[in-house]
Formats: C-alpha cells, structure tokens, sequence
C-alpha cells in the first residue's frame, strides 16, 4: 500500500504566477505540474538509471566497420543528390 505525505512551501508572486500560466497551457492542476517538476528534479539529481536497457543491451550491428569516416555516407546516402 502506498502512503503520500502532504508537503508545503512558499513561492514568490512571480513563481506562482509563472507556475499557474503553463498550468493554464498545459491543462495540468499546481499539483499535477509540481509532482512532475519534483520528479523531474529527482531523477536528474540521481543521474542515469544504470537498469535502463539503453546501457545494458549490446550495440547492434549495421555492417560497417567502427570508423568514424564513413558516418556521413551511411547517415545522408540516401539524402545526397546526384550530379548528371
């Protein structure tokens, strides 16, 4: 069972302000907004999730050797124009 505890704090008029216009953009409640910003903030203080598959799976091959000079030919080919 999850348990929440109930937090206060003071903003400036111009926070509170500021806060309540991207609440208005967004649709979202003070609330909602400020769970977001705080687990946003949480989540960059920690730093990487070492758990993420991004770090744990293997590169993948696409056939072409690990050298830097051919990144432009493999990522535009198909965007270059040829010249007749």
């Amino acid at each position: 069972m999850t348990t929440e505890k109930n937090l206060q704090t003071k903003l400036s008029e111009s926070d509170l302000s500021d806060l309540e216009e991207i609440c208005r953009m967004e649709k979202l409640s003070k609330r909602e907004a400020l769970r977001e910003a705080i687990k946003d903030w949480i989540k960059k203080k920690k730093g990487f999730d070492s758990g993420d598959p991004l770090f744990k799976d293997d590169p993948l091959s696409i056939d072409v050797d690990q050298d830097s000079s051919m990144v432009d030919e493999v990522v535009y080919k198909k965007h270059r124009k040829t010249s007749s």
